[in-house]
């Protein structure tokens, strides 16, 4: 894939994140589009350090950079935890478009067969390999944008100001808290595509990285923005009331011919959820097989598909559950293991190039 495919690649996977807007809502309300937006300008720093990382070493891929900072055995130990962060973000991201099919789009269905067939087809698109992810990236990304802006220009008329006031009424702890959920989700999960790195065609550069990540946050962004405005104007005090407030603000368009347009909506909302947890499950697969050496075939393949489904059905009892979950747990394990780890990953890569640098100065 061409640098311009993988800054595609990543606004699609941070547009596919749209579902996590509920969280934010539940946290501070109608001024959680203000969070994001700060969120988004700690996204760009979290980024810088994974471009950082990938720029100062060969092996710009994340479980052999690890290997190559903290020596093989301890490298491995390092990457098991981003594989249980990326098993954890596939999970949430699998338990939501789950719920949400069943919820909305195929009601009275079973989530869990539902869950069963949307895994297999993300493993079928992840035997296809990165050429499949960067092909439809770009062209979805942009439809996208036209779509939801023109989806707000129909929903105008019922669109109310008034419901972004009041502002900043709440303790400084929850803005902090959300603002740290929405650096942590998407943001943060943003480090499973440093697994994509090695696949870029770079000429044997090793310089740009930093600059397509923050592009990639910059094309993927407004879109969630877009998307929280719409709901924050015309939902106000009831944001919280929805389980999924981007697919519930569409149901109130009715014009015309397009009064049922939510249908639509949902499909190409759902191909997203598709696009991210795809990508999720190639990159969780990828990494998990250079870990332990293993080769990527069916049988592995379905071995990741099955723990994926576990994982899946393990993470919560329902969606209210999921919620507190995120709020309290799975928020402070993801900035611990994808800020924190690549932290102290930079820090020893730099002291030990230092140390390098002064033993050949002796010599």
């Amino acid at each position: 894939m061409t640098k311009k495919q993988f800054v595609f690649i990543i606004a699609c996977y941070i547009q596919g994140s749209v579902l996590y807007t509920m969280y934010y809502y539940q946290m501070i309300g109608n001024e959680a589009w203000i969070a994001f937006t700060v969120g988004a300008l700690l996204g760009l720093l979290i980024v810088a350090l994974y471009g950082r990382l990938c720029e100062t070493h060969r092996s710009a891929c994340l479980v052999k950079l690890n290997e190559e900072v903290y020596g093989r055995i301890p490298g491995k130990i390092i990457s098991v935890f981003y594989i249980y962060a990326f098993l954890i973000s596939c999970s949430v991201m699998m338990r939501q478009t789950g719920q949400f099919i069943a919820g909305d789009l195929l009601m009275e269905t079973d989530w869990l067969l539902i869950l069963t067939i949307f895994v297999l087809i993300c493993a079928w698109a992840s035997n296809l390999g990165i050429k499949y992810f960067a092909s439809v990236a770009p062209f979805t990304c942009v439809f996208m944008y036209v779509f939801t802006v023109f989806l707000f220009l129909l929903i105008l008329p019922g669109v109310k100001l008034k419901y972004f006031l009041p502002v900043g009424q709440r303790p400084v702890s929850e803005y902090i808290k959300t603002v740290g959920l929405c650096a942590a989700m998407p943001f943060s999960e943003l480090s499973v595509l440093v697994i994509l790195v090695p696949e870029l065609k770079t000429d044997n550069e090793k310089r740009g990285f930093r600059k397509q990540f923050a592009l990639g946050i910059l094309a993927g962004s407004p879109f969630i923005l877009i998307t929280m405005l719409r709901d924050t104007l015309v939902l106000g005090p009831l944001l919280k009331s929805f389980s999924y407030p981007a697919y519930e603000v569409i149901r109130l368009i009715n014009y015309h011919t397009l009064s049922h347009i939510e249908s639509l909506y949902g499909t190409l909302l759902l191909f997203l959820l598709f696009f991210k947890s795809a990508v999720l499950f190639y990159c969780f697969t990828k990494a998990f097989a250079q870990i332990f050496g293993c080769q990527k075939n069916i049988v592995f393949t379905a071995f990741i598909a099955g723990l994926t489904m576990l994982g899946t059905q393990q993470i919560a009892s329902s969606n209210i559950m999921l919620i507190e979950l995120v709020k309290t747990r799975i928020i402070y394990v993801l900035l611990a293991v994808q800020v924190l780890l690549p932290v102290m990953t930079l820090c020893v890569s730099e002291i030990r190039r230092r140390a390098s640098a002064e033993r050949r100065a002796a010599r």
